[in-house]
């Protein structure tokens, strides 16, 4: 039960930003030529955009609700760091509730953007693109950041390692996974903008480079995600009450 909502927008989300692009090439093999398809182009098919809109829908609802667990993880570290370091557990705790309504605010990009599709609703289909790739970089920027807190600091990565809580060790993988992810999703920033300008013959570089990164980056969101595996599973493995002998 716990792992089902992660699980299924990793898979569904993945499947889908790639199979809609792919199925829009099959489909229209002419325009893929000259132009390569964004996911957001593919999308204006309706044969292909209906179905996506239901499963991108319905994974923005997972979403939300895989995100529970990750900010639960953040609110129980902020109790095992204890009194010895304030400042880092009113940051996880602020963490845990950032997570939360950012996920939020970025499933709400997902809905949008699936639903209000080119070419009849350019403006909204741009803000909930605009909302989810804002609201997904922020989520995965707080999560840098604090897990880069819990690494840092040897005193708050021994206490977690205690008490129980977010990974040290995971914390010390995904925090530079994370700050890339950033990086990314800044360079996926630049290529949108570049891509409309006067660049010569590097203009089908910048465009395809903006075609590719979109899907990527993605990805990368959703790998970033992934590691609280890690997590849940140490902290699940180790809480007394999932024994068997807790239960008898």
């Amino acid at each position: 039960m716990l792992f089902f909502p992660m699980t299924f927008v990793i898979v569904t989300v993945n499947y889908w930003i790639y199979r809609a692009r792919f199925e829009f090439m099959e489909r229209h093999p002419e325009v893929a030529s000259i132009k390569p398809p964004t996911i957001s182009r593919a999308i204006s098919d309706p044969a292909i955009g209906e179905p996506f809109a239901f499963w991108i829908s319905t994974s923005a609802a997972f979403l939300v609700l895989a995100m529970l667990p990750v900010a639960w993880l953040y609110w129980r570290s902020a109790g095992s760091v204890g009194a010895g370091s304030p400042n880092t557990r009113r940051f996880l705790r602020i963490s845990a509730l950032l997570l939360v309504a950012l996920q939020a605010g970025a499933a709400v990009g997902m809905v949008i953007l699936s639903q209000y599709t080119f070419p009849s609703f350019d403006e909204e289909h741009m803000l909930g693109s605009y909302t989810f790739f804002v609201g997904q970089s922020l989520v995965i920027l707080v999560m840098g950041l604090s897990c880069g807190a819990i690494a840092l600091q040897r005193p708050v990565a021994d206490a977690l390692a205690i008490g129980g809580g977010v990974n040290p060790r995971v914390s010390r993988l995904r925090a530079p996974l994370a700050i890339g992810c950033v990086a990314s999703a800044i360079a996926y920033l630049a290529l949108f903008v570049l891509k409309n300008a006067e660049l010569g013959e590097a203009k089908a570089f910048v465009y395809q480079a903006y075609v590719l990164l979109e899907p990527a980056l993605i990805s990368a969101y959703l790998a970033v995600f992934a590691t609280f595996y890690f997590d849940l599973v140490t902290i699940l493995r180790r809480d007394p009450a999932r024994r068997p002998s807790a239960a008898t």
